[in-house]
């Protein structure tokens, strides 16, 4: 065999593994590959990206949600009768995760719910709720950190599981945008900027805070909760309890912070690092 053979084998070869290689980038531990719709993707507009508690990818889209088992795409599609109102929804696109089965998602004005063990979607929530004994129309919904399940109904705020209620105070004219909780406080986050700590066991408030003067309230609901989306850019809030309840708790965790009604859309082809599922 000639030198000029000998050489254009191994450029070959050489070739070869280069483009085998192509599709993966290793960084440390992770290994990223590229994942769009030639590899199973049913759309490459992605609106959310959340990862669940058995190491699998939810990928939604325009019209579906994408379950990824890192091998194989399941694919759920939305259709009118899975939809339940949701009148005091204004925001964008979201998802909570109750438990270890639920997936709840939020969009304008609406509520949909899939069963993460059956892979489909819940087809009557009105039936759900009143099956657990919520007989009054549901207007928003929340999902704390632990997974409980906060539902918006009237002036008040009801978790699903324990019953426990907290009644809204009517003089905020600001709606509420979220909500998060730890072992004994429930955090309220209003469109005016304006926080509330309530003390879970005995439904007290702790403190109310306004991270703007009431001058200034009416501008940050506008630009918080307006339409214009051409920035990109929305409410991010970093509530320190250290700073909160008057000095009193010496920690430094931050309770929530996170972008508020921000869509996401994801135009191009998707990298996901897998460290391996169980």
């Amino acid at each position: 065999m000639t030198t000029n053979s000998l050489r254009n084998i191994r450029i070959l070869l050489c070739l070869f593994f280069c483009f085998r290689m192509t599709p993966f980038i290793y960084a440390g531990e992770f290994l990223f590959t590229t994942i769009n719709a030639s590899q199973g993707l049913s759309d490459n507009q992605i609106r959310y990206i959340l990862q669940l508690p058995d190491g699998r990818m939810v990928f939604t889209t325009s019209g579906n949600v994408n379950l990824y088992d890192g091998v194989h795409f399941s694919y759920l599609h939305r259709t009118t009768e899975y939809v339940y109102p949701l009148n005091q929804y204004n925001g964008h696109y979201r998802i909570y995760q109750s438990g270890d089965s639920l997936l709840w998602i939020k969009d304008t004005h609406k509520l949909m719910c899939i069963d993460l063990y059956r892979e489909e979607y819940i087809p009557d929530l009105d039936a759900y709720f009143k099956n657990r004994e919520i007989q009054a129309p549901v207007e928003d919904l929340f999902v704390d950190d632990s997974g409980h399940i906060w539902l918006l109904i009237a002036n008040e705020l009801l978790e699903l599981n324990n019953k426990t209620r907290i009644t809204l105070p009517g003089k905020y004219s600001g709606k509420l945008q979220d909500l998060n909780a730890d072992s004994t406080s429930l955090y309220l986050f209003y469109d005016t900027g304006e926080v509330s700590c309530y003390h879970i066991a005995d439904q007290k408030t702790v403190y109310n805070i306004a991270a703007y003067p009431a001058s200034e309230q009416a501008e940050y609901q506008k630009q918080c909760c307006g339409n214009n989306y051409a920035t990109g850019v929305k409410a991010v809030y970093s509530i320190s309890i250290a700073t909160s309840a008057h000095g009193k708790n010496s920690s430094n965790r931050t309770i929530l912070s996170t972008p508020l009604s921000l869509p996401l859309m994801v135009r191009k082809p998707i990298s996901v690092a897998f460290t391996g599922f169980g």
